[in-house]
């Protein structure tokens, strides 16, 4: 069994759809004994409370249900976790500072490393997923079309 953790900053937005999105999709390919994943936010602003309404009514519009409930990274998730994907830099600069050891730190990655197959691309040339919160459904709608091509490509990559 391989773990995965998607991590975002409030864990109600991106993270929780990653999440989701690799959850629906390792249930099509009917993977769910050899793959799962968690997500969590670096800061404690949603703590316990359900994704936001438009990250849910998006990823249900594309067939996909989130369960979860926002929770804060922690170092045991080092432990707990076989690879970190982080949808940010800024999130994923907070991880790496956590990192105690080397074998720690080369579990973390950017999200959309796996945007453009099932290598991940060097992190220097990945881009960021951008943050819905603010912005309208179509926002939304983009983050979510990412998370499934960057998941396929994950699940292709871990499945090997």
């Amino acid at each position: 069994m391989k773990k995965v953790l998607f991590v975002c900053l409030g864990n109600i937005c991106r993270s929780p759809v990653a999440e989701g999105v690799f959850n629906h999709q390792i249930r099509n390919l009917k993977l769910t004994g050899a793959l799962q994943s968690d997500s969590a936010g670096t800061a404690g602003y949603h703590i316990g409370e359900k994704p936001h309404t438009t990250s849910a009514s998006v990823a249900a519009s594309y067939g996909v249900t989130l369960n979860h409930r926002a929770r804060q990274f922690s170092r045991t998730d080092f432990a707990d976790f076989d690879i970190i994907v982080c949808m940010d830099r800024g999130n994923y600069t907070h991880v790496l500072r956590e990192a105690a050891t080397p074998e720690e730190k080369a579990k973390v990655f950017l999200m959309r490393q796996w945007e453009s197959g099932p290598e991940p691309c060097d992190v220097k040339n990945a881009e960021e997923v951008p943050d819905p919160y603010y912005g309208g459904v179509d926002g939304f709608h983009l983050v979510h079309q990412i998370l499934e091509t960057c998941n396929r490509n994950l699940i292709s990559w871990l499945s090997r």
